[in-house]
């Protein structure tokens, strides 16, 4: 098929997205202390589900718009009948279980058309901890009903996802689940030394499951510590923590969070100068995300190939759906904090980049009538996602 999906703009203000409520700095080569929290979900609770919601509202009507080009595969036979259509196949996806209070919810998103679930994002919740924080060390990684959400998945069949997940958290969905699961965006902790990859006791873990790894998105401090160095990360947390004393709403917060002109004026106000070259998206040769660069994804590649290749095959359990053997696939998102790395990394002149990938909107000021996205008490007008949901264009 000939031509591309211009997805781009719909994960703008997406339901992931992230206040910084503390400094990632001097976390950069170790976790946080449970209980210390440095970011959280703008939306929770009612306002999460509202805005995934949105989401998928914004997803149909983009089909609906395209009808020979693109299509929404709800099983795998979709796939192979879309491909034989010449047509594009979108899965839908959901990026943290934050919009999950209920198993009800849960199957009416299954309804819907969502088919997999990363179980946590950049930020810990009521029954998740991420690689980044935990809510508390009484009980880490997934609370009972996280454990129950997992069980859920396998039955309704959507596929769920462990990456962004603490170490317990992995291990809680993988001795929980019975179908394959996936790490969508990780990398291999020996040869980066940071929470966000996984150690090769659970990447064997995931291929005796049949499970499968995308990598492209790894952490790397090194290639992280000069936005350390430029103080991104302190004044971040303080400009988000001052749009959050203005905007209470989150789509509020959100459409300031987005927004160039309110992030001006939080600096104004805070005193802060403009932010750094280093934190700005300067496109440099060979970088994927701020922490991981080409030559880095194909050392990950090579350790879990020669992994997969050199563990012992036994009489393993072989999963219904699965076969036994870790899957690998390409993948590229964006940054977060991490731990030091082990072995040496090449380009080291594509250090850096912008602190954030997430594109700006097109809000503007500090008030609730001037912001484009403020309008959250009612849902957009068809096809009109002013709060980071634009229509997407295929060609």
């Amino acid at each position: 098929m000939k031509g591309g999906i211009d997805v781009a703009g719909l994960g703008i203000g997406s339901l992931t997205e992230i206040l910084i409520t503390g400094d990632f700095g001097p976390y950069l080569y170790q976790s946080p202390e449970p209980g210390n929290v440095l970011s959280r979900s703008v939306f929770e609770g009612a306002a999460a589900t509202k805005r995934f919601l949105w989401e998928l509202d914004a997803i149909y009507q983009a089909v609906a718009q395209q009808p020979q080009q693109v299509a929404v595969a709800l099983t795998a036979e979709d796939i192979d009948r879309f491909r034989s259509e010449g047509k594009l196949s979108l899965l839908i996806r959901l990026d943290s279980g934050v919009a999950i209070e209920d198993l009800a919810t849960l199957r009416l998103y299954h309804r819907l058309g969502l088919r997999k679930l990363e179980l946590v994002h950049s930020f810990p919740f009521q029954w998740a901890d991420s690689s980044v924080g935990s809510m508390n060390d009484d009980d880490p990684g997934l609370e009972d009903f996280g454990l129950e959400v997992v069980q859920e998945c396998n039955r309704l069949g959507i596929l769920a996802d462990i990456s962004h997940g603490s170490d317990q958290t992995m291990w809680d969905a993988l001795e929980t689940s019975t179908k394959p699961m996936i790490a969508s965006h990780s990398g291999a902790r020996a040869v980066v030394d940071a929470h966000r990859n996984l150690t090769d006791e659970m990447l064997l873990a995931l291929a005796k499951a049949g499970g499968m790894i995308g990598v492209g998105a790894y952490y790397d401090p090194e290639l992280l510590e000069p936005i350390r160095a430029t103080g991104a990360w302190t004044a971040t947390s303080q400009i988000h923590n001052h749009l959050a004393g203005m905007y209470p709403d989150p789509f509020d917060l959100a459409a300031a969070l987005r927004s160039p002109v309110a992030q001006k004026q939080a600096r104004n106000a805070l005193g802060l100068g403009p932010p750094s070259p280093l934190a700005s998206p300067v496109p440099r040769s060979g970088v994927l995300t701020e922490g991981s660069n080409v030559q880095g994804t194909l050392d990950h590649i090579d350790h879990i190939v020669k992994l997969d290749q050199h563990r012992p095959r036994g009489n393993w359990h072989r999963h219904q759906h699965g076969q036994r053997g870790l899957h690998l696939a390409l993948s590229a998102v964006g940054p977060g904090p991490s731990r030091p790395r082990l072995q040496g990394r090449a380009d080291r002149q594509d250090l850096g980049r912008k602190l954030s990938a997430r594109p700006s909107g097109q809000c503007a000021g500090r008030r609730r009538r001037q912001l484009t996205a403020a309008a959250n008490r009612h849902a957009p007008e068809e096809g009109q996602y002013d709060r980071g949901l634009p229509a997407l264009e295929f060609n």
